[in-house]
């Protein structure tokens, strides 16, 4: 709950994913002699919840979009006793945290202006407080941003263009 702590099946599964995936990334490059892949997470809402959990966890950048926040969940004894669980099964995803999660550098909560939603619980990561949203164009631009900046802009900058026609 992002009120009391504790870890749902939901975010239990997401964790559980995303480290089968960094891992056989870690494995498959090592046997190819690549450098592993990078990844970074995002989400809406509870996605946006989870995708904090899962930077916290694993030391991955991202953003999130009008989300809980999910202090309470990484503080709760349950999250502790998964994620050492998930240390022994799948070694290689902790490789870029070490012994201590830690949310990515650049992870972001983007919060709308008199949403009830991300005021619930405090966030991991820094916060970004934006007016209203009310069309997709802009919201897809604020994400694009996180990966692409120079896409993301003008994806942004078209969307306000449409939006505030004379």
């Amino acid at each position: 709950s992002f009120v009391t702590g504790g870890l749902s099946e939901q975010f239990q599964q997401a964790l559980t994913h995303v480290a089968q995936t960094i891992n056989s990334n870690f494995e498959t490059s090592a046997q190819n002699k690549v450098e592993p892949s990078t990844f970074s997470v995002t989400g809406h809402s509870l996605g946006g919840g989870i995708a904090q959990v899962v930077a916290h966890t694993f030391g991955l950048n991202g953003a999130a979009l009008d989300a809980p926040g999910a202090t309470s969940i990484v503080s709760d004894s349950e999250y502790e006793s998964f994620v050492t669980s998930l240390k022994q099964q799948y070694p290689n995803a902790f490789n870029n945290v070490g012994n201590t999660p830690a949310v990515g550098s650049d992870f972001t909560n983007i919060s709308e202006q008199g949403s009830v939603i991300n005021v619930i619980g405090k966030h991991l990561g820094s916060e970004i407080k934006i007016d209203e949203v009310g069309d997709t164009q802009t919201v897809v631009g604020l994400f694009v941003t996180m990966i692409n900046p120079k896409l993301g802009t003008a994806i942004v900058a078209d969307s306000l263009v449409d939006n505030h026609k004379l």
